[in-house]
């Protein structure tokens, strides 16, 4: 094997959706606290490994 095929399989592309949520709520003395987001969104990611 030489440097140039070890080079060539040392990277790895991610692509992908993800989903985050999250619902809180909770009772304060001053009143009630409430919390409800939801995030949508791609990512893509690229490691290499040596």
């Amino acid at each position: 094997m030489s440097f140039d095929d070890s080079f060539e399989n040392a990277g790895s592309l991610k692509l992908g959706v993800r989903y985050y949520s999250i619902d809180y709520s909770t009772d304060r003395t001053d009143g009630k606290f409430a919390y409800d987001a939801d995030q949508i969104g791609p990512f893509i990611g690229y490691s290499y490994r040596f």
